[in-house]
């Protein structure tokens, strides 16, 4: 993963930077597939992270969450708007 882009900010009950899911991209040996976020940023998808995308859902429209802790997740779009604010960024 770059960091050359930094993910959006948001806040509930901790802070997490993450982004919605604009397209899957093909994968690797070591990864089922890619994630390109809206923010211009491509993210590894391990087994264990496609594993929270619900059963015959698209990842694509939800949004990739990723904790301060190092914790990657996927979260459907209505329940994200519904726990999460962007946080405003400094310019």
């Amino acid at each position: 993963m770059s960091d050359e882009i930094a993910l959006p900010r948001w806040e509930s009950f901790a802070h997490v930077s993450a982004d919605q899911i604009a397209e899957v991209l093909e994968g690797s040996e070591l990864v089922l597939f890619r994630w390109q976020l809206a923010c211009g940023l491509i993210v590894d998808v391990h087994p264990w992270l496609a594993g929270r995308v619900a059963p015959n859902t698209p990842p694509t429209g939800g949004y990739y969450i990723r904790f301060d802790n190092g914790f990657e997740t996927w979260m459907p779009t209505e329940e994200f708007d519904a726990v999460y604010r962007r946080v405003a960024t400094e310019a």
